[in-house]
C-alpha cells in the first residue's frame, strides 16, 4: 500500500508520477490518498466515495500536466539540437586550412565547402554531378558513392536526416620535395603533384593590367625550366611564346625539375576546370618562391583571367586549385 499526501503542488506532481507507475502495474498496492487539516497533522483516509472520486480526478490533472511538460521540454531540446547542427554546418571551416572539402552536412554529395581563412563558402557542383573529395572536384554521380543517394527533385515536407557524424577530413600537409604519383583524374595521367588555394599572375607575352601598362619584367627572364645548357632550349618566357605557362612551388620544382617540367597541369575553379588561354593546357615551366607552401599558383595574366575575369582588379583569385598530371606537354631539356 502506498501513501500519498495531497497537501503542496510538489507532493501533487509526486503523487501523479506514482499513480502512473500504479497503471503500469495494476497488481501494485493501492494508493491512500491524505490531505493535510490546518492543524499540520494528516486526517484519516477519506471513506466517503465522493470524495475519493475527486481526489482521482486531481491526481489525473496533475499527471497529465507533468507530461505536456515532458513534452514541451522534448520539443525545446530537439530543437536546439537542430540549431546546433546547422549553426556548425555555416562555421565547418573554421580551424581548417584552406582549400576545397567534401560538405559532411550535405547527404547528397551535390555541394562542398571552399574554406578560404578559416571562413565557409557553400558552393554547389552542376545538375548531375558530386563532388569527388579524392580529387577535388566536381565529378559524375557514378564516380563518387554517396550514402545519402541522389538529390530528390523537390524537397520533402519532413526535416531532413541529421547527418551522420564522421572524422572531418584533415587539412592536407605540405607538399613533401619528392610527391608521389595518385590514381589517374578522368583527364587522363597519375597526379604527380596537386594543391589549393589562390591564383595570381607574374608574366604575359600579348597584354598587360591597366595598372602596368609598362608589362613584367619575368616575361624576358628565364624560368625554371629552361635549360641550363646555352643553346635553342635556353629560352626566356617571352621565347617560350605561349600564356599557357603554369609557376609551381619552387622547392618542390627545384627538387623534381625533370619530373614535373613541361607536365600537363589541370585547373579548376570551385571544382569547374579552367581552359588555357592559349588553347591546348596548361604546363609546368616555372618556380614560384611565393607559392612554397603549396597554397598558391602563378599564372599569365591571360591565364588568370581565364580563372577569374576580373584577375586585374582582384590580383589574388581565391578557390583555385590543380593538379599536375603524368602527360608531357613540352619537352624539356635539362
Amino acid at each position: 500500500m502506498g501513501l500519498c499526501l495531497l497537501h503542496t503542488p510538489l507532493a501533487r506532481n509526486s503523487c501523479a508520477k506514482l499513480f502512473r507507475q500504479r497503471l503500469l502495474a495494476p497488481t501494485a498496492p493501492p494508493l491512500i490518498y491524505y490531505s493535510k487539516t490546518w492543524s499540520g497533522a494528516p486526517s484519516q483516509p477519506k471513506g466517503n466515495r465522493m470524495t475519493r472520486l475527486l481526489l482521482l480526478a486531481a491526481v489525473l490533472v496533475a499527471s497529465l500536466a507533468a507530461s505536456n511538460a515532458d513534452a514541451g521540454n522534448f520539443t525545446i531540446e530537439a530543437t536546439s539540437r537542430r540549431a546546433l547542427r546547422q549553426a556548425s554546418c555555416t562555421s565547418w571551416c573554421a580551424g581548417k586550412a584552406s582549400g576545397l572539402y567534401a560538405n559532411p552536412c550535405d547527404t547528397t554529395c551535390n555541394s562542398f565547402f571552399n574554406c578560404a581563412n578559416g571562413v565557409t563558402n557553400k558552393v554547389n557542383c552542376a545538375a548531375g554531378l558530386r563532388f569527388n573529395p579524392s580529387i577535388k572536384v566536381c565529378d559524375w554521380a557514378s564516380n563518387v558513392p554517396c550514402s545519402g543517394g541522389s538529390p530528390s527533385p523537390s524537397p520533402k515536407a519532413s526535416p531532413s536526416p541529421s547527418p551522420k557524424a564522421s572524422p572531418s577530413p584533415s587539412p592536407k600537409a605540405s607538399p613533401s620535395p619528392s610527391p608521389k604519383a595518385s590514381p589517374s583524374p578522368n583527364n587522363g595521367g597519375s597526379v604527380l603533384y596537386s594543391g589549393s588555394g589562390s591564383g595570381t599572375y607574374y608574366f604575359d607575352i600579348k597584354t598587360t593590367c591597366p595598372s602596368e601598362p609598362r608589362g613584367y619584367p619575368e616575361t624576358d627572364g628565364y624560368p625554371s625550366c629552361a635549360s641550363w645548357t646555352p643553346g635553342p632550349n635556353q629560352q626566356t618566357l617571352r621565347q617560350v611564346n605561349t600564356n599557357n605557362v603554369v609557376a609551381i612551388d619552387n622547392n618542390v620544382l627545384s627538387a623534381n625539375r625533370a619530373k614535373l617540367c613541361g607536365k600537363k597541369v589541370l585547373v579548376y575553379r570551385n571544382g569547374v576546370q579552367v581552359k588555357a588561354p592559349d588553347g591546348g593546357d596548361f604546363f609546368v615551366w616555372d618556380g614560384c618562391a611565393a607559392c612554397i607552401g603549396g597554397g598558391r599558383i602563378d599564372f599569365s595574366v591571360s591565364g588568370l583571367k581565364s580563372v577569374s575575369a576580373d584577375g586585374c582588379n582582384q590580383g589574388v583569385v581565391p578557390g583555385v586549385s590543380w593538379q599536375v598530371v603524368d602527360v608531357q606537354v613540352r619537352q624539356f631539356v635539362p
